[in-house]
């Protein structure tokens, strides 16, 4: 089944490429590794990764088995720019993207800087999309943007995140959108805002949302990483994080936040340890679950509750909300009989003061010397995001009708009922 885009990337060669005939670069031959060949440039990775998706989107060519992009060894990138044009943007099923030879961090691919480094986009499917060996720094908005429909997934392995002070290391959320530019922009707006808000503890904590994508980590780090709101916010995906580090971050809200029909797997050896956050360290909400918590462990951890374990919350508090009762369950780390099987006398309950401030950490205030982009989140963040695409979804749209064609694939259905 062909699936048409709804989105698609703007490119930093001069315009955007809306031609059949646009040729394909391809990699080259690497300068730290003449042995192999990758990109060293990911302006060209993002032209090549449209080049190809629009071969087979709008051209009617038959979808390759796997599609592997592999990024030059020692090598830094600085993904800083006001047009996505070096945002990396998977639009194909089955794409990897790896550092070197092997996919292994050890290889020293640098990916720095920028508003969004990783784009799950809004508006298209992605199954079985990898990253492997990655190494993400200096990001002042939010590191992966896993925002494409539910049904998609995506996993990293072997990838690092540091020095980060943004928003978000990673965002997991879905909202259907509309493909007109205005509607676009309005839609990722009032989205940005509502959990601005919620995170802040300001106005409403229950909101309607959607099921969003799953995301799989394993083998990865995140260390002094100083983010405004969290590591990572699941706005009802589902997370797995296997045998993976979180060191010694300092966050406004939690480390991981599972909120909205979230389910949360923890797994193999996966280790919190010395991580500074306001008021929990991991949090469930009511609407979401604790589904695995196995061979975990914490240590050293600053929260005002469960500082090495995970905030359960109780089905009729309220912690997000100002002024709302807030009390829960503690999971210690690797207790796998938590959450739903937990009996009321293994149960501790655990009440976070009503007056807690969430701090914003430094991420509000990160700068980069040399950038005008000072300050990176909310209105900012989502026109950055949202203007390329709205420019080039138009286009797309202007291209499909020369073409002229009759049948068009919904890429989503909204859920039957939505999560609150």
């Amino acid at each position: 089944m062909k699936v048409l885009f709804a989105v698609l990337p703007a490119l930093s060669i001069g315009q955007y490429v809306t031609d059949s005939n646009y040729t394909y670069t391809g990699p080259e031959t690497c300068s730290k590794d003449t042995s192999m060949k990758g990109y060293s440039d990911l302006s060209v990775l993002s032209a090549d990764m449209y080049a190809e998706a629009y071969k087979v989107h709008i051209d009617g060519d038959e979808e390759e088995k796997e599609y592997v992009y592999r990024l030059c060894p020692e090598t830094t990138y600085d993904m800083d720019s006001a047009d996505l044009s070096k945002t990396i943007m998977p639009l194909l099923n089955n794409t990897s993207i790896e550092c070197g030879k092997d996919g292994s961090s050890s290889n020293e691919c640098f990916l720095i800087s920028g508003q969004v480094q990783v784009i799950l986009s809004i508006g298209i499917f992605l199954k079985n999309i990898r990253f492997k060996g990655l190494k993400f720094s200096q990001n002042y908005g939010v590191s992966i943007g896993a925002w494409a429909f539910p049904t998609s997934d995506a996993t990293f392995e072997d990838c690092i995140w540091n020095f980060n002070s943004g928003a978000t290391v990673i965002e997991m959320y879905y909202e259907p959108v509309m493909p007109s530019g205005r509607k676009l922009l309005e839609s990722v707006n009032h989205r940005r805002e509502k959990y601005d808000d919620m995170l802040r503890n300001i106005n409403n904590r229950r909101m309607q949302g959607y099921p969003s994508m799953s995301i799989t980590l394993k083998d990865c780090r995140f260390s002094s990483n100083d983010m405004s709101q969290s590591v990572i916010l699941d706005g009802g995906g589902d997370l797995r994080v296997i045998q993976s580090d979180f060191t010694q971050n300092k966050v406004g809200v939690f480390t991981i936040g599972a909120l909205f029909g979230s389910k949360l797997y923890l797994e193999e050896g996966t280790k919190f340890t010395d991580n500074d956050s306001p008021a929990f360290t991991v949090f469930v909400d009511n609407d979401s679950s604790l589904e695995i918590n196995e061979s975990t462990s914490g240590n050293g951890g600053k929260a005002q509750v469960c500082a090495d374990g995970v905030f359960l919350e109780n089905d009729a508090a309220y912690c997000l909300y100002q002024g709302g009762v807030c009390h829960g369950n503690c999971c210690n780390f690797g207790n796998n009989t938590c959450d739903v099987f937990m009996s009321d006398k293994e149960s501790q309950e655990a009440k976070v003061d009503q007056d807690v401030k969430f701090n914003q950490g430094a991420g509000g205030n990160a700068s980069k010397e040399g950038k005008t982009s000072k300050k990176c989140t909310g209105g900012c963040l989502a026109a950055a995001i949202v203007v390329p695409i709205a420019v080039v979804s138009i286009l797309i749209v202007a291209v499909l009708l020369m073409k002229r064609k009759k049948e068009r694939v919904q890429l989503g259905n909204q859920p039957v009922a939505t999560i609150s």
